[in-house]
C-alpha cells in the first residue's frame, strides 16, 4: 500500500491537518536556523574584538634601563671622582667591616706597663669599655660586679639618677657610647653610661646616694602635691559651672520666692571659707548651691 492509496483515503479535513502540521514544523526549523545562525555570528564578533586588544597590547618599546641617565630637570650634573655606585658600595661595606672590628690594647714586653683590671689585675681588659669609658676592667669582672660596670640608657639615666639633658651631654662629666638603635635603624642612636661614672658624679651633686633618694621622694611629694592642687581647681571650676536646686520632702521648690520674673536666683549667700592651696575666698549661694570664689585684699 503506497502513499497514494493512503492519500485516496483520508478526509479533506485529515489532509488540511496535515498540511497545517508540515508548515508549523517547517516555521519552526526556519527560526531555529536564524537564532543559531545569530549565536554563531556574536561568537565570531567577539574572536575579532579579543583579537584586536591582544595585537594592541603586545605593542610595546623596549628601554634599556643601565644606559639611561638622570639630568636633573635639566641642570648641570654633578661630576663626582666616585661616580661608580659599584665603588661606593664596596666602600661601605669595607668601612662597615673596620667599625666592627676591635683591636685589642698593644701589651708591653714588660709586665708592669701593662694596663690590669682595677678589681682582679688581669691584662685580659674588656677593649669596648676601655675604649668608649676609658675603664680598665676585665669581661669577667663586668659581669661580676653589674652593680659597678653595668651599662644605662639615657631615659635609666635621667629618671633613676634625676640628671638633666644638659649634664649628660657635657663629655667632660660623663664618657658616652653612641650605638645605632637596636629597635630601629631610623631611631636615634641608643646614648649608653657606664653605671660607676654616673654614680661618682651623682654623690658629688646630691651629696651621697642616700641624699639622691631624698631628692627623689621630695619631687614625688611635689608632684602629688600639684596633682592635687589642679584637682582642686578644676573641681572649683566644675562649681562654678554647676547650677542646683533645693526642693524640700512634699517636692515643692523653695527657691521659687527668692526668683525673679525671668527666673534668675536671688542668692542668700552663707558663711565665707578661705582655700590655702587656691587663696581664695568662697562662699555658696543656700538656696540654689551656686559658688562664688573671689581674692580678698
Amino acid at each position: 500500500m503506497n502513499s497514494a492509496e493512503i492519500r485516496a483515503k483520508l478526509t479533506k479535513e485529515q489532509l488540511e491537518n496535515i498540511s497545517k502540521n508540515r508548515q508549523m514544523a517547517l516555521e519552526k526549523k526556519k527560526l531555529a536556523q536564524e537564532k543559531k545562525n545569530l549565536v554563531q555570528l556574536e561568537e565570531s564578533k567577539k574572536k575579532e574584538s579579543s583579537n584586536k586588544r591582544r595585537k594592541r597590547a603586545l605593542q610595546y618599546c623596549e628601554v634599556n634601563f643601565s644606559k639611561i641617565i638622570d639630568s636633573k630637570g635639566g641642570f648641570f650634573l654633578e661630576k663626582d671622582v666616585e661616580e661608580d655606585s659599584e665603588f661606593n658600595r664596596f666602600e661601605e661595606k669595607k668601612k662597615k667591616k673596620e667599625r666592627k672590628l676591635v683591636m685589642d690594647p698593644p701589651l708591653s714586653i714588660i709586665a708592669s706597663q701593662n694596663p690590669k683590671c682595677i678589681k682582679c689585675k688581669s691584662i685580659d681588659l674588656d677593649p669596648l669599655i676601655l675604649k668608649h669609658f676609658s675603664v680598665l676592667v676585665c669581661k669577667d669582672c663586668k659581669q661580676k660586679y653589674p652593680e659597678e660596670f653595668s651599662l644605662l640608657t639615657k631615659t635609666e639615666v635621667k629618671e633613676d639618677y634625676l640628671l638633666t639633658d644638659g649634664e649628660l651631654r657635657d663629655t667632660d662629666l660623663f664618657k658616652v657610647w653612641e650605638k645605632p638603635n637596636p629597635l630601629k635603624s631610623s631611631y636615634s642612636n641608643m646614648l649608653l653610661y657606664i653605671r660607676c661614672q654616673v654614680e661618682n658624679y651623682v654623690i658629688k651633686k646630691w651629696g651621697s646616694l642616700e641624699g639622691l633618694d631624698k631628692e627623689f621622694e621630695r619631687r614625688e611629694i611635689e608632684k602629688k602635691q600639684r596633682k592635687e592642687k589642679k584637682y582642686k581647681i578644676q573641681l572649683l571650676e566644675l562649681r562654678k559651672k554647676t547650677r542646683t536646686s533645693i526642693w524640700n520632702k512634699n517636692g515643692s521648690n523653695k527657691t521659687n520666692a527668692n526668683r525673679t520674673k525671668s527666673g534668675v536666683c536671688i542668692h542668700q549667700y552663707g558663711e565665707e571659707s578661705f582655700d590655702e592651696d587656691t587663696q581664695l575666698t568662697s562662699k555658696i549661694c543656700d538656696l540654689c548651691g551656686y559658688c562664688l570664689s573671689f581674692e580678698e585684699f
